[in-house]
């Protein structure tokens, strides 16, 4: 599973156009997933380890934190449309989406299209995503709220399904573990916070995300290191060290290069170099 730390919320668009049919990887990251496959063809999502089949156009919203993955069942031209998008976006529009408050009850949910209402829906997405970077953000965000209201509105209540439900627990898991990744985390403690067993939570991580509890941690820490090392020059490492929650400034070199093959200091010039 590769979990995505998004530093500085904005509403990205991706269009994406091609023969793809094997499983996506398993991923989350902290803020909402719209995905959007305007074709009828045979689908298949893991949405916190529960799967979903399908043969329809469809749109999946996925909360912060979900761990998902989306893919096609079939050989064939593949057409998708995914945005992510944060809270602070999705406050900002208020009582401009219809039901907002529907979208956060669930992990995510999965609105069943017919064709028709699949081409009303790619009419507004399609060329925002296709020009990319070219649209500004204001321009993103209303066109996010346009797409949201109209799906709302054309979708009535035996066309929805809540998805991902059944280990939502998982899903606090994570925040918890991002929001305290300096922090001496371990699955004991983890556990015991969500008054559960320690064997128990491991199960349920495994379940949904393929990992033990422990490994996430590492691997997290890792990618977080990683990100901060190329994003931010004037962060020593030491400070990285200490705000990925590593014991030392030793343990931390150590476990880099284990995983890495090269120091922290390394790692950062050869992204340098690259740029």
């Amino acid at each position: 599973m590769i979990f995505t730390n998004i530093l500085k919320e904005e509403i990205k668009y991706r269009y994406y156009l091609s023969e793809q049919h094997e499983m996506t990887y398993s991923h989350a990251h902290s803020n909402f997933e719209l995905y959007f496959c305007p074709d009828k063809r045979k689908q298949k999502s893991v949405i916190n380890g529960n799967e979903y089949t399908y043969d329809f156009p469809c749109v999946i919203i996925s909360n912060p934190y979900t761990i998902h993955s989306m893919s096609s069942a079939e050989e064939g031209i593949y057409n998708r449309i995914v945005v992510h998008f944060g809270e602070h976006t999705l406050s900002q529009f208020g009582d401009s989406i219809s039901h907002r408050d529907f979208l956060t009850k669930a992990s995510g949910y999965l609105f069943k299209l017919t064709e028709e209402q699949s081409r009303t829906l790619m009419s507004i997405l399609a060329n925002t995503a296709k020009k990319g970077t070219s649209v500004s953000q204001n321009e993103r965000a209303l066109i996010l709220m346009l797409f949201i209201n109209k799906l709302i509105e054309l979708c009535d209540e035996e066309s929805i399904t809540a998805v991902g439900t059944s280990d939502m627990y998982i899903q606090e898991v994570l925040k918890y573990i991002i929001e305290n990744i300096s922090s001496d985390l371990n699955t004991s403690d983890i556990a015991a916070h969500f008054a559960v067993s320690r064997s128990k939570l491991d199960r349920d991580f495994i379940r949904v995300s393929g990992y033990p509890t422990h490994t996430f941690i590492e691997s997290y820490r890792l990618n977080r290191a990683k990100e901060l090392l190329t994003l931010s020059k004037k962060l020593s490492i030491g400070e990285i060290s200490e705000m990925c929650g590593f014991k030392s400034n030793t343990y931390f070199y150590s476990f880099f290069r284990k995983h890495t093959g090269m120091t922290p200091l390394k790692y950062r010039k050869s992204v340098s170099e690259k740029k």
